[in-house]
């Protein structure tokens, strides 16, 4: 009876063994499989080692949710294209996230501070030329004044309600900015106090006006022997227009991308 409880008590010890091995087996490979395969590429060094973690987190939760990959990648310099094409290239180079080629991607450039955002496969439609251009100019100012986390973060978290959104079958709307809003407002209150002003003005009773500048000065009081006109000046202004570039090429799965500068 001993001996039956001795060879069942090693039973279950060797079971646990082999289950905890399984547990330990499954965590370190799928360790490997992330390191191996992940959404963020530092290789300029932009960020601290926890802003690293962080923004890895959050694109891995975006990419997982939407189940398409966000993609963030940093370089020293370009090697000839431009950042938005080089950003899809090194994507699927390094088989990044997914590798299912269907992505998000933002590539920056330091040497001659490049930016460049692609939509790859599926993200191809959702991210198309005005909301690359909206994505651009939300991180451009957040680049040039080097809060580098915070212009990464901004275009994760923007990307994923796009994407989302475009999943759900609405299509992307640039959202009205704050000044826009207020110079709409200014349009409206300046027509309401042009029409009460008008209705105000034709209330008042006036004498029949003259038809000519003459008619308004007593005979014989003035007596004007040349008249003459002279050009006295000229005014031109001038307003900077905004310019961007953008490119699409077919190379496996379709992407489109924007690129700038900061």
């Amino acid at each position: 009876m001993n001996g039956y409880r001795t060879l069942r008590s090693r039973a279950f010890r060797f079971l646990g063994l082999l289950i905890l091995s399984c547990v330990f087996f499954t965590i370190v490979w799928g360790s490997r499989v992330y390191a191996a395969n992940p959404r963020l590429a530092d290789t300029a060094g932009l960020l601290s080692a926890d802003e690293r973690n962080n923004l890895n987190n959050q694109l891995d939760k975006y990419s997982q949710e939407l189940n398409v990959d966000i993609v963030v990648i940093t370089v020293d310099q370009l090697s000839g294209g431009d950042a938005a094409t080089e950003g899809v290239a090194l994507y699927r180079q390094a088989q990044m996230g997914f590798s299912n080629g269907d992505a998000a991607v933002l590539l920056i450039s330091m040497e001659d501070r490049d930016w460049g955002i692609a939509g790859v496969g599926s993200v191809d439609r959702a991210l198309n030329s005005e909301a690359r251009d909206y994505l651009g100019n939300t991180i451009v100012k957040d680049l040039g004044n080097e809060n580098y986390y915070q212009a990464f973060s901004s275009f994760a978290e923007k990307s994923k309600k796009i994407i989302a959104d475009a999943q759900n079958g609405k299509k992307f709307k640039k959202p009205f900015r704050a000044g826009f809003s207020a110079a709409i407002a200014a349009v409206i209150s300046g027509l309401a106090s042009l029409i009460t002003v008008g209705g105000m003005k034709g209330s008042l009773k006036s004498v029949h006006s003259k038809t000519g500048a003459s008619e308004y000065v007593k005979k014989n009081s003035m007596n004007m022997k040349e008249a003459n006109e002279r050009f006295l000046y000229t005014q031109t202004s001038k307003t900077k227009k905004e310019s961007s570039s953008s490119n699409t090429t077919t190379s496996g799965n379709s992407y489109s991308g924007t690129s700038g500068k900061f």
